[in-house]
């Protein structure tokens, strides 16, 4: 490539990282016009179109960068992942194999790769993946810092659709109820969470598939899946964008508690993620702002399982790796700590980071990789 065209590839992937997707895509379709057959160019234009909810232009796009590198291993993952999404599994596996076939040699290409291994369940290959990842991380140069923004939550508009949905739920059978974060500003502070970004509402195991499938007749549309989760099932709501997460909650066996958590079909039962909450789940019926619903009849002890000290705001907590539930630092839950610790720091959000590593380092205190990845966050951070 040219300096030129290096310069306009920066600034797009620039763009794409910061979130300014309409601006990346226009960076890219620039570059496109003076360069018709670079594929970082088109690279990137298909994940900002993809990323805009354009899938066939984007998947157009990025299988257009495949053809020009086909020895790019982002390309093909993220050709993989848009083809999944689109509910195009042949086309998807090819994808994958294409790039598992490949060697991987840069931060992007192991980042990729941990990306497709996740989607496919094999996870103690995303787990060396996202571990190279992190000892990649420390030898090089590291993003600015993010600036302090918060997306809008419309609370009065949401709040207005979370009780109607559960008086709806309620009024057709279903036991679902406010937990984690939504719980939790309903009890601390009065209302939903002003820095939100969805609602959590648990209920019986037993009842997920009836929900969704209730749900999703009644103004709410089942969001892509391409990480095979059973739970939590997450919906969009079609007129405001709204995302709910159903958690489902599960009786282990008689007298052991009860569990919830993150859960794929495909993993055997030792990799997943579960959390445990106090038995028995015992809900009452009582009256909101848009008819009746259920709620926990004592919902603080749920949230002292979740949070420990509930009662405190702290902004850095990561359910996923925080939970003070856990039963333990399953391969599921190592994966997603790693992808989250990369991720904050892809984004420049340090301290975010280093809360998360510190939740990590809980469970694996003598990890030499997790030890120095501490130090070099920390020092990063000292200096902002």
């Amino acid at each position: 490539m040219t300096d030129s065209s290096d310069a306009a590839i920066a600034q797009a992937l620039q763009a794409l990282t910061n979130g300014n997707v309409e601006m990346a895509a226009t960076y890219a379709r620039n570059l496109l016009q003076t360069a018709p057959a670079n594929p970082h160019a088109w690279r990137i234009l298909g994940a900002a179109l993809f990323r805009l909810n354009e899938p066939e232009p984007a998947i157009e796009a990025t299988r257009k960068a495949v053809e020009l590198a086909p020895d790019n291993i982002e390309a093909h993952c993220n050709l993989a992942w848009q083809y999944a999404v689109a509910g195009q599994s042949c086309e998807s596996e090819a994808e994958y194999a294409a790039a598992l076939s490949l060697d991987a040699r840069t931060l992007s290409d192991h980042n990729s790769l941990a990306v497709v291994t996740l989607m496919r369940g094999l996870l103690p290959r995303a787990r060396q993946h996202l571990r190279v990842m992190l000892a990649l991380r420390t030898r090089l140069p590291s993003p600015p810092a993010a600036q302090k923004t918060h997306q809008p939550f419309n609370q009065a508009g949401f709040s207005e659709l979370m009780w109607y949905t559960l008086s709806q739920l309620a009024n057709t059978g279903f036991h679902a109820f406010p937990m984690a974060g939504t719980l939790l500003g309903l009890v601390r502070e009065g209302g939903l969470l002003p820095h939100d970004k969805d609602l959590d509402f648990g209920l019986p195991w037993p009842e997920m598939d009836a929900a969704v499938a209730y749900l999703s007749q009644n103004g709410w549309q089942e969001r892509p899946n391409p990480m095979h989760f059973i739970n939590p099932r997450s919906l969009v709501h079609s007129r405001t964008g709204l995302i709910l997460d159903l958690c489902g909650i599960a009786v282990e066996s008689p007298g052991k508690g009860l569990i919830g958590g993150l859960w794929r079909k495909d993993i055997p039962a030792a990799w997943q993620r579960i959390v445990e909450y106090p038995e028995p789940l015992e809900l009452i019926r009582q009256a909101g702002p848009k008819g009746m619903y259920w709620s926990l009849k004592e919902p603080k002890p749920w949230l002292e399982a979740l949070y420990g000290d509930w009662k405190t705001p702290d902004p850095d907590f990561d359910t996923l790796v925080a939970a003070k539930n856990l039963r333990n630092f399953s391969l599921l839950t190592e994966c997603w700590a790693y992808e989250r610790i990369n991720g904050y720091w892809a984004q420049g959000r340090y301290r975010k980071a280093l809360a998360t590593l510190s939740h990590s380092l809980y469970w694996r205190p003598e990890d030499s990789l997790l030890l120095s990845t501490r130090s070099r966050l920390a020092a990063i951070y000292s200096t902002l």
